[in-house]
């Protein structure tokens, strides 16, 4: 599915890893929670092998499976965005993923995970690659804010314009568009 949305996208394409915190839905899925994250670290492992293209193999603690081909394989890499703010998440997006996305954050935390990250960037050998860092950050709004969470490192800023302008998460489609078009020229044009 990641490969074929991959390329009906032309490769625009990003997915989110995040583990859960409720032993529960681990139970109903018969995985057990306290390995959550050394079967998170390598299904990470084996999505970039078998996205990557051609035959492959592997031979791991979660997955073991012979010679098989995924296709169509994406034309480049699916990047891989690791949620999270735990330390462990914070390794794991800066040993494993392409970048790093937030919950709901305030700028002073969201500062300290980005310098955090970097750090962890630099001790796993992988600070000059590129890594992006996607935020919902909860207390800086409008031109002056986006340009502060730039500042502090986010790449992306994710949004939701509508909210700001007191329209339900169910509201009309054409009052959600205009926000979005009144967000794309207040904002986006100016950041």
């Amino acid at each position: 599915q990641i490969g074929s949305v991959a390329n009906m996208t032309n490769n625009r394409f990003g997915l989110g890893v995040g583990l859960g915190w409720s032993p529960e839905e681990f139970e109903w899925c018969g995985v057990p929670f306290e390995r959550k994250g050394p079967r998170a670290d390598e299904s990470i492992e084996v999505l970039k092998l078998v996205l990557g293209g051609g035959m492959v193999e592997f031979h791991g603690e979660f997955f073991d499976f012979n010679r098989l081909q995924v296709s169509p394989a994406p034309t480049e890499p699916v990047p891989i965005y690791v949620g999270g703010h735990a330390d462990a998440a914070l390794r794991r997006a800066a040993r494993l993923s392409d970048g790093w996305t937030s919950a709901m954050i305030k700028i002073k935390d969201l500062r300290e995970i980005v310098h955090r990250l970097g750090e962890l960037r630099e001790e796993y050998g992988r600070a000059a690659e590129p890594f992006e860092i996607q935020a919902v950050c909860v207390d800086r709004f409008g031109l002056d804010g986006y340009r502060e969470q730039a500042e502090a490192g986010v790449t992306d800023a994710i949004v939701v314009p509508w909210a700001f302008d007191g329209i339900p998460f169910h509201g009309e489609l054409s009052a959600k568009k205009d926000s979005l078009k009144k967000f794309s020229d207040t904002i986006m044009a100016n950041v």
